[in-house]
């Protein structure tokens, strides 16, 4: 399958759902389990971002945009089910200034691990890292059964169809 791109909102009402659906069309609603988050896809064709952020009712929904705080809690999950999260920061930093942050994350992953240690950590060490280089969070990614499923800060996941559920369940926090 082909990565899909779908930028995410928070619903005010689940009933907003249906009111999306007539706006944007059925199959370009993804709606995710247990959440109020609701994600319409886009593409560089017919159906731009830009067109959808015009079109959107904000009387129904508000953009996610992802914190540092809510990057750790999906680092947390995805290292609770053994997948191994990758970051971006939106500009270079010297390696040396990474390592900790590095091995963090590569401890968050392994089994028999507290992971609510570790997430304060990193959140701890992306304080650190935002406040000397003025640098934020870009993105978290791993890869699942091959595919690789992407969360950026301003609130777009890039994943295939079949991977939809697992992004979701993610962002449930």
């Amino acid at each position: 399958m082909v990565d899909q791109q779908v930028k995410l909102f928070k619903l005010y009402n689940q009933e907003s759902v249906k009111s999306l659906s007539n706006i944007f069309g059925q199959d370009s609603i993804v709606k995710f389990n247990d959440s109020n988050i609701v994600g319409i896809k886009y593409d560089y064709d017919k159906n731009k971002l830009k067109n959808i952020m015009q079109m959107a009712p904000f009387t129904l929904i508000q953009q996610l945009i992802i914190t540092s705080h809510h990057f750790v809690n999906i680092i947390e999950k995805i290292g609770s089910k053994g997948y191994r999260p990758n970051i971006t920061l939106s500009t270079e930093i010297p390696e040396e200034e990474m390592k900790l942050l590095r091995e963090y994350i590569f401890r968050i992953s392994r089994p028999n691990i507290n992971g609510k240690k570790y997430g304060q950590l990193i959140l701890k060490e992306i304080n650190r890292l935002e406040f000397e280089y003025e640098v934020e969070l870009e993105s978290v990614s791993f890869t699942s059964n091959n595919e690789r499923i992407v969360l950026r800060n301003n609130g777009i996941v890039f994943a295939n169809e079949n991977s939809f559920n697992l992004a979701g369940e993610l962002l449930n926090h």
